[in-house]
């Protein structure tokens, strides 16, 4: 992708002149916007919490999950991005994210087949997912929220008839400051996601799991 096609593809999120993203609600303002949506992203995950999207945790389940989350405010809830992005680094190239998702939650569903016999493991396994998802950032806002979701379902889901298992991934018992840093800063901190993950999964009892 050349980059005046890339800058093309960046502006067509934006409302013309800005630096806010098209959205359905009609805001024009940055902030604004930031806050509207906070508060009705907060609903929707509260629900999923409760009440989860059922899917086969493959691409199609992650679109679904973002599509849920971000409907009421952007017209591209539930499609990958068509732009270049990046943070700390740069994430997967638009054109290639469809298939590299494909082959990591290929590979993840594979891995998590087998009996897992304790909680450390389970985390330094899951840990490495968590990485390549977000690296692929999938879409153009919400990939962290819509991931976040995904790998605890995940969680919950694979873990019923393992050894260590059932388990639950209990966001507020990670630090989300830790998790950021080990993210994007993976080579300097290469356990550091496994880690806040090892906090952050929990015994269920039989009859609780989903």
């Amino acid at each position: 992708m050349n980059e005046i096609q890339d800058q093309i593809n960046w502006d067509s999120y934006l409302i013309p002149g800005s630096n806010v993203l098209k959205n359905k609600l009609g805001i024009t303002n940055y902030d604004e916007l930031k806050e509207i949506e906070k508060n009705i992203v907060r609903k929707k995950l509260a629900y999923l919490y409760l009440k989860p999207i059922n899917g086969n945790f493959d691409t199609n389940h992650l679109l679904n999950i973002h599509k849920f989350i971000f409907d009421e405010i952007y017209p591209f809830a539930g499609e990958f991005r068509i732009c270049s992005m990046q943070k700390t680094t740069m994430f997967c190239n638009p054109k290639e994210i469809e298939n590299h998702l494909k082959e990591i939650l290929i590979e993840m569903n594979n891995v998590f087949s087998e009996d897992i016999t304790s909680i450390q493991e389970f985390a330094f396994k899951l840990g490495s997912y968590y990485y390549d998802l977000i690296y692929v950032h999938p879409f153009r806002e919400g990939n962290g929220r819509s991931i976040r979701v995904f790998i605890r379902d995940f969680v919950v889901e694979k873990s019923k008839n393992m050894s260590c298992g059932p388990l639950d991934l209990d966001y507020t018992k990670i630090d989300s400051a830790n998790l950021f840093m080990g993210t994007a800063n993976r080579y300097i901190y290469p356990s550091m996601i496994e880690v806040e993950f090892m906090k952050g999964l929990v015994q269920l009892e039989k009859n609780k799991t989903k």
